[in-house]
Formats: structure tokens, C-alpha cells, sequence
């Protein structure tokens, strides 16, 4: 196997508008990472994404410029987990510069764990966001290697100048576009947004120097290796801290159920710088300048103290297994410094390469020893045993817990009770190691104090400690400074509660229906979750916002309306022949109107005119034609058409030419018409006669007439 290391320097760049975090913590809305070259192009990697807010977080994954089809949209809130998989050819192979950067883009602060996965070859590390990336980075490796050390470094801006000047130490050189640089060399070159820049070799990269002339990230680590005297190896990788954000106060915590022990490297930001290990472990050290090193083997069992007199980055290696009774593989992380300490982690555990078998993880941690009874892991107070670690006179407690696979929240009753955790997980052949997450404080920059805003995650008035003022209990002082609320922290979260329900809403029907319809209605009310409301990240309330119920009115009868009846059947035609009328009628009682029901608009009748016709027969003074209907007497020449039946020979000329008093047109019988002329008073003969006389003399003008 070759003994060649590479060295993997993957830049990416972002969006010109990024964008900006709250405090500066390993909490973001913004990342964007890539994964360095892992022994094998079989598994894909992966990215888990969860948060610690209790509320909706809608997410974007994209990896831009290597392929449009990677577009993953998703929403996560407390408890959740979101995995992606991504395919293995994202990584860079060899000398390599490509755009295969991956950006998260959220609209609320979450957390990322980066998973480079091959069978037995694998480690995970904890995504930085944009927001607290630097300029000024020293990159860690192993060795020697079984294969390739790397490093990656993570632009945030186009036109990005970045400079590696490779460590004094470096065994073997780095070539790149045919041009060879060796130990103490310098590298320049520029990236933009995305690019991912890949550099090999087979010397130890740890003490390279990455410098740029805009915000950067880096991760680093092999491509896979072995630990130790054991056989086995794995990937190793890590995403490294700014110089600006390094500290001075460090606690070790041993890798869980193992008796082989740990490596450490101890990393300088200043030359001269004085490293001071106690407890189970015992030593004084001097680190002679920047960016050199010190490894120490330290046995399993021992919690140390670990301080210096100027800033320094401490890195814990996994070693290699070397017997089937201690399962794990090599894995390295970063430890934080007591000064970048949080009072709560959210973090989700990775999953073995070969389901259905999980990895056996932990939850590594130091805390104050009498801050220890309000630590809990998901609300469940902490269930082990401690070892006692003193730190410049303070008594700390270190240990580990189980945790299952998953999405889980490890927080202090108290957020002013900061503790430092770490997650390890072990399974045949593959192990992860990473910290669980991180404030990321400019500590190591000169301070000049500003105004506290609460949870800000600085230090304000400059005196080492970060947010340590509960400034929710007013007018005390909670850091022995003889200050108070100098330095605010966030709140202790509020869960939510639900305020009374509000009243009932009207009833969806409101009157009993007579007519069929139904009468089952409903009822709604809400309420809202601010009694309190919830507050940083305190839990949402728990159930419905509204609710509904079924209603009735039995006491109001609905309004009814008037509805038309059909037509009725079209009466009989006015006439027999010569085109008359005919009319039909409809009623409001289908059905009637009640209870103040509206009245049915339009008419109860309609008429249309042309039926029957046909011309009529021609009518004469001695020739009667009917063309009125039965019942009716047709005059012959009159203004009016018809008279009733019942009219005619009634010694009264109903028709305008007296054709129905006429013996020859109405067939009235002589009889009739003497008895008509007998029966005038006394003085009305002559004025009856003479209207008979005129209308007897127009029937005899119509005969002539026809006649003619």
C-alpha cells in the first residue's frame, strides 16, 4: 500500500449577499461545505441538517455548479433530522481543482454534520457556517498515513486570494500544474465561489498555514489511515477553527470503552507558547514557534487539564483497533476550549455504512461539578458517573453517556451553566468522532468592550467569559466581578401554554329548515399559544389551535319562499278560425310563502296569440258563421266580435250593428221580435224601431256589397 499523503484544499465561495447569523456559535443560516477524498467511489455522502427551534425551519440544499438536479427544499423543527445523500463523485480525486461545493441556505439558524462514508473508511465533522469563518486557519493531519493527508479550504467570496505556506516538517512535496513545493514553501492561488481545489502529498500537513484575503473556512485530515499499532484504518477529517477563535483552557475526556488510549496534538497560534497538562496525566511543555506541534499519547482513563499561556488548537485521535473484544477505527476532533463552552447542543448521530447494524454512540462531556445536576440529554437528567477534573482551582465533571441513534438536545437548566460536549461513535471497522457543537467568539483577537445584547455570544466586557449574566434575574451579579447584567445570555427557554379559548363562533345554520334541508350545522372556536408564548426555544404548545362542534337552531323557522307551480295546460283558442288568443295560469304554492319567506316573482298568467287561424267562412245578413268559441254568438259586423249566447234575441242589441237581434242572422223567431216591440214602454217604440231600422239597413248595405 502506498505510503503517499494528500493534501486536499477544497475552496468554495457563496452568494455575494450572505447570510448573517445571530451569536457566533456553530448555529447558522448559511453553509457551504464539501467533502475531501475518501478510500473508495461507492457510498455516497451525506449531510444531516437539524435544529433546535421549535418552529417551522424551511431549508434549501443546492450544489450549484456541480449539478442543477441536486435542488433539495425541505422544513425541519426540534427533533427532526433531515438527511441528504450525495453522490460519491463530489469528492475531488488527486491534484484536482472543480466547483463541487454543497450550500445550505435556511431561514432560521440550523446545524449541519458532514458524513464522508465508505465501507469500513469514515468520520463526520461539524459544519462551521458562514458567518464565523476567517481568515487565518492551521490545518491538522496524521502521521504517517496509511494513504493521502488533506485539506480543505472553504472560500466564501469570488476572486478569493489564498495563500498555504507549508509546514517546515512536511516530509514529501505537494506538486500542482507540474510545479513542485516543498517544506517552508509558499502556495498562492485564487478561488471562487464553489471551487473546489484538491492538493496532494505524502508528508504531514499539520502546522500548514492558510491565509487568505477574505473569509475562508478549512477542514482537514487523510483520506484514510491507521492509528497506532492497530490494523485498522479509516478517513479522518475535520472542519478547523479560525486562529482568532482558539483559546487557553482545554479538558480531555477519554474515547469511551477503550484501554488503548488517545493522541493528542497540541497546535501553536504564537511561537513560545507553554502547554501545561494535569491530572490523569502529567507534563509541561514549550512549543517554540506558530504552527508548530507537540503529539502526546495519553492512556485511556485520563481526564486532563490541559492550559497554556497563549492560544492553542488540541486535537484528539481515535486510535486504530487492535482487537475484535474493542470494536472502533481511527476518527479525530477538535476539542473546544472551556471559553467556547454553550449551555445546550443539538446534534443528530450518523449511521453505519452496513444497516441493519447502527453505531454505538456517546455523548461526551465536562462540566462546572456543581453546575452537574441540571445537565439533561432530550429533558431526562444525565444518568452516570463522573470523574473529577480540577482546572485552575475549579472542580469540573467529565464523563459519557449512551445515546440512541437519532436527533437529540443535551441543555442546562440554567443557561448561564455552560458545558463543552462531544459525540463518538464506534461500529466494526468505522468510527465518527466530532464536537457536538461550539461558540465561536473572537477570543483570541484583542477585546474592546461593547454593549451587551442578550445571547450575543461575546464578550463584553472583555473578561474571558462569554455571556455569563442571567440578566432575567436583574440587579445581581452572577460572575463575582462586582458588575451586573454586563454580559447578557439568552433565557432559560419558555415553553408555551394556551391562552382560554375564545368564544364560540355563530352556528353555521340559524333557523330550523321546514323543507328538507338539513339542519346540522357547526360551531368553531380558537385560541392562541401566549400564555405565555413560547421563547428561545422553548416548546410549542402541544394540541389544536381550534376546534369544532356540531350546532342547531330548533326555535326559528327558516324563511320559505314562494315557488311557482308548473304552467297549466293552454286554455281554448278566443276564436275558431280567423287567428285569436289563448291564455294558461301558474300558482305560488309549490310551495307557498312562510315565515316572512319572499313572495313569487312574476306573473300569475300569460297569453299568446294566432291559434286557429284559418280564414272564417263569409258571413252573410241570412248566413250565421260561429267563429266565436261555445258559448258565444258571433256578431256579423260589429265593433265587438262575440257576445254571450245568452245576449242574442234578448230585445236588446248587444252587438255594436244589432246583427243578434235579427231573425235572419241570430235566428230569432218573429215571435221574439213582436214581443220585443210589444213590450217597449209608451213613447220608446219609435227610438227601438228606428235603431232596429238602422241596423237592418247595415246588414242590407253589407248585402249589397257582397252582392256587387
Amino acid at each position: 500500500m502506498s505510503r503517499e499523503c494528500w493534501v486536499a484544499v477544497l475552496v468554495l465561495g457563496v452568494l455575494c449577499h450572505s447570510v448573517t447569523g445571530g451569536a457566533p456559535n456553530n448555529r447558522g443560516k448559511e453553509f457551504i461545505v464539501g467533502f475531501m477524498e475518501n478510500q473508495g467511489t461507492t457510498i455516497d455522502v451525506e449531510i444531516f441538517v437539524t435544529t433546535m427551534r421549535t418552529v417551522t425551519v424551511n431549508v434549501n440544499v443546492t450544489a450549484p455548479l456541480y449539478s442543477s438536479s441536486i435542488n433539495n427544499q425541505f422544513s425541519v423543527k426540534a427533533g427532526e433530522v433531515k438527511q441528504l445523500f450525495f453522490p460519491p463523485g463530489i469528492r475531488p480525486v488527486g491534484s484536482q481543482k472543480v466547483s463541487n461545493g454543497i450550500h445550505i441556505l435556511a431561514d432560521d439558524d440550523v446545524v449541519i454534520y458532514a458524513v464522508n462514508k465508505e465501507k469500513y473508511s469514515n468520520d463526520a465533522y461539524l459544519g462551521v457556517p458562514v458567518d464565523v469563518l476567517g481568515r487565518e486557519y492551521y490545518a491538522v493531519t496524521f502521521y504517517p498515513p496509511s494513504q493521502q493527508c488533506e485539506m480543505l479550504i472553504v472560500g466564501v467570496e469570488d476572486s478569493t486570494s489564498v495563500t498555504i505556506k507549508f509546514p517546515s516538517i512536511m516530509q514529501s512535496p505537494v506538486t500542482w500544474n507540474g510545479q513542485t513545493y516543498g517544506a517552508g514553501s509558499t502556495l498562492t492561488g485564487t478561488v471562487n465561489r464553489f471551487d473546489t481545489w484538491q492538493l496532494k502529498t505524502t508528508g504531514d500537513l499539520t502546522g500548514a498555514y492558510i491565509t487568505s484575503d477574505k473569509n475562508i473556512g478549512v477542514i482537514s485530515g487523510n483520506k484514510k489511515t491507521r492509528i497506532g499499532v492497530g490494523g485498522s484504518s479509516d478517513h479522518l477529517c475535520e472542519m478547523m477553527i479560525p486562529v482568532g477563535r482558539w483559546g487557553k483552557n482545554f479538558i480531555s475526556v477519554p474515547i469511551p470503552d477503550r484501554t488503548v488510549g488517545d493522541l493528542f496534538r497540541f497546535i501553536a497560534s504564537e511561537g513560545s507558547t507553554t502547554v501545561t497538562i494535569s491530572g490523569g496525566y502529567s507534563e509541561t511543555f514549550t512549543i517554540a514557534n506558530a504552527g508548530d506541534f507537540v503529539e502526546k499519547e495519553i492512556s485511556s482513563g485520563a481526564y486532563c487539564s490541559i492550559k497554556s499561556d497563549k492560544a492553542v488548537m488540541v486535537v484528539q485521535f481515535v486510535l486504530s483497533q487492535q482487537s475484535s473484544a474493542e470494536p472502533s477505527d481511527p476518527a479525530m476532533m477538535v476539542l473546544p476550549p472551556i471559553e467556547q463552552f454553550a449551555a445546550d447542543y443539538t446534534f443528530t448521530t450518523p449511521k453505519y455504512s452496513s444497516p441493519p447494524e447502527t453505531y454505538t454512540s456517546y455523548f461526551m462531556f465536562v462540566i462546572k461539578d456543581v453546575d452537574k445536576a441540571g445537565l439533561k440529554v432530550d429533558g431526562t437528567p444525565f444518568s452516570t458517573t463522573y470523574t473529577t477534573v480540577t482546572h485552575n482551582g475549579v472542580d469540573y465533571a467529565a464523563g459519557y453517556i449512551h445515546v440512541a441513534e437519532g436527533t437529540h438536545t443535551v441543555r442546562h437548566d440554567s443557561p448561564i451553566k455552560v458545558f463543552g460536549g462531544y459525540l463518538y461513535g464506534r461500529a466494526n471497522y468505522e468510527t465518527y468522532a466530532f464536537t457536538t457543537g461550539t461558540r465561536l467568539a473572537p477570543i483570541n483577537e484583542p477585546c474592546t468592550p461593547t454593549t451587551s445584547q442578550i445571547g450575543d455570544g461575546l464578550d463584553n466586557d472583555c473578561d474571558g467569559l462569554i455571556d455569563e449574566e442571567a440578566c432575567w434575574d436583574s440587579n445581581k451579579d452572577d460572575d463575582g466581578d462586582t458588575k451586573e447584567d454586563e454580559d447578557c445570555a439568552t433565557p432559560p427557554p419558555v415553553d408555551g401554554q394556551w391562552a382560554d379559548w375564545a368564544a364560540w363562533t355563530t352556528c353555521s345554520v340559524t333557523c330550523f329548515s321546514t323543507t328538507g334541508a338539513s339542519n346540522n350545522g357547526s360551531r368553531s372556536r380558537e385560541r392562541t399559544c401566549t400564555n405565555p408564548a413560547p421563547a428561545y426555544d422553548g416548546k410549542q404548545c402541544v394540541g389544536d389551535p381550534s376546534e369544532t362542534e356540531a350546532c342547531s337552531i330548533t326555535n326559528v323557522n327558516c324563511p320559505v319562499d314562494g315557488v311557482w307551480t308548473a304552467w297549466a295546460n293552454w286554455g281554448t283558442c278566443t276564436v275558431t278560425c280567423g287567428s285569436g288568443s289563448q291564455s294558461r295560469a301558474r300558482t305560488c304554492t309549490d310551495p307557498s310563502p312562510q315565515y316572512g319567506g319572499a313572495d313569487c316573482a312574476g306573473d300569475t298568467s300569460e297569453f299568446k296569440s294566432g291559434c286557429n287561424p284559418d280564414v272564417c267562412p263569409t258571413a252573410s245578413v241570412n248566413n250565421y258563421v260561429q267563429q266565436c268559441i261555445s258559448g258565444y254568438f258571433t256578431c256579423l259586423n260589429s265593433t265587438n266580435k262575440c257576445i254571450e249566447e245568452s245576449k242574442k234575441c234578448d230585445c236588446n242589441p248587444d252587438c255594436s250593428d244589432g246583427s243578434d237581434e235579427v231573425a235572419s242572422y241570430a235566428g230569432c223567431a218573429q215571435s221574439t221580435i213582436d214581443y220585443c216591440l210589444a213590450s217597449l214602454p209608451a213613447g220608446a217604440q219609435g227610438v227601438a224601431f228606428s235603431n232596429v231600422v238602422v241596423a237592418i239597413s247595415a246588414l242590407f248595405a253589407i248585402i249589397a256589397l257582397y252582392t256587387n
